[in-house]
């Protein structure tokens, strides 16, 4: 459940061995956020619209709300198996190894608390103590478990949101379907879920604008990359206010209430566009320290930066040499070591 988290600055005009190729750009509405596939301006039809088939076809699939998708069939229904889609076991499968890994800082299990704080109603208020303590007990990421197709939950009350991995994952699928389709160079953006597919024609990497958690018409830095996936968690785009104190919609589900971890805002880069996404939410969910002695675990392939509530950025050394900063609200000394 991300919002407008990341924003690309593209030039129009790409120059390649001397000549100049033309972006264009096409915009999309699906699972609940402006889908924009930057590509070549020769690119057939064809692939274009067999992307937004693709698109679409997922969201009927993951969507939370839809009364047709399977997530919400196996939310809604009395059984407590459901053999699954290829597409929606792949999903799965991710979120519940991120979840293991993260200690359920990623939780595909936060359905009940997502209801009851309903961030993105036109009135949301805080619920009361009890209301999260019951929605509490109804999450847990180990009360699922997935054998090839078949999808098995051990109490029925347990129910599923996806929005935290499926963005990403279908911007994957609609990255490899391009470059199955033959187009070798683009972005596909998902909001906070950008794909890079390739390099740019003149074999220099894409610029990726970063959003200033500080002042969000404004950018905090920019990332220069050459293929794989960006995934954004921010505190910034969906919240709300209440006697003074602003809750956000990235769930902590140990306490029930928005994570309180001293982050902003965290940034993930990785080759796998559904563990980004699955990332950049219990990144933000450990904050910056835990965060960053994760990734020296090593158990999984990505990077990442944290922009800190006390002005502070932290940032893994694989993404360092990468990052260019401008965002004066945050001191940020650039590492590689």
């Amino acid at each position: 459940m991300k919002r407008f988290c990341l924003f690309l600055l593209l030039p129009i005009l790409l120059c390649a061995c001397g000549s100049t190729q033309t972006l264009s750009d096409t915009n999309l509405f699906a699972m609940d956020t402006v889908i924009t596939l930057r590509l070549p301006e020769n690119t057939p039809a064809d692939i274009i619209s067999a992307a937004s088939a693709r698109i679409t076809g997922l969201e009927r699939l993951l969507s939370r709300t839809d009364p047709q998708s399977e997530i919400c069939r196996f939310n809604t229904g009395a059984e407590d198996t459901m053999t699954v889609s290829d597409d929606t076991a792949a999903v799965l499968r991710c979120a519940l190894e991120a979840a293991a890994a993260t200690d359920g800082a990623y939780d595909p299990t936060t359905a009940p608390l997502t209801v009851c704080w309903d961030i993105t109603s036109e009135t949301p208020s805080v619920p009361s103590e009890e209301t999260i303590a019951e929605a509490r007990t109804r999450v847990s990421y180990t009360r699922l478990s997935l054998d090839g197709q078949t999808l098995v939950r051990s109490q029925q009350t347990t129910q599923l949101d996806l929005g935290g991995c499926a963005k990403g994952y279908a911007c994957g699928e609609t990255v490899e379907l391009l470059r199955a389709s033959g187009v070798t160079w683009g972005i596909v953006s998902f909001g906070g879920n950008i794909g890079i597919l390739g390099q740019k024609p003149d074999r220099t990497p894409w610029r990726i604008a970063i959003r200033n958690p500080a002042d969000p018409t404004s950018n905090a830095g920019y990332l220069s990359l050459t293929d794989g996936y960006v995934s954004v968690s921010g505190d910034y785009e969906r919240y709300f206010e209440e006697d003074g104190i602003r809750y956000h919609h990235i769930l902590d589900t140990k306490t029930g209430y928005p994570a309180d971890s001293g982050v902003n805002a965290v940034v993930v880069w990785s080759r796998d566009a559904a563990l980004a996404d699955a990332l950049s939410t219990a990144l933000f969910v450990m904050g910056a320290a835990d965060g960053m002695a994760f990734r020296e675990q090593g158990q999984f392939d990505f990077e990442a930066l944290w922009y800190c509530t006390d002005g502070t950025v932290a940032i893994t050394p694989g993404l360092a040499a990468s990052y260019e900063h401008t965002a004066p609200q945050y001191l940020y000394t650039a590492t590689t070591e």
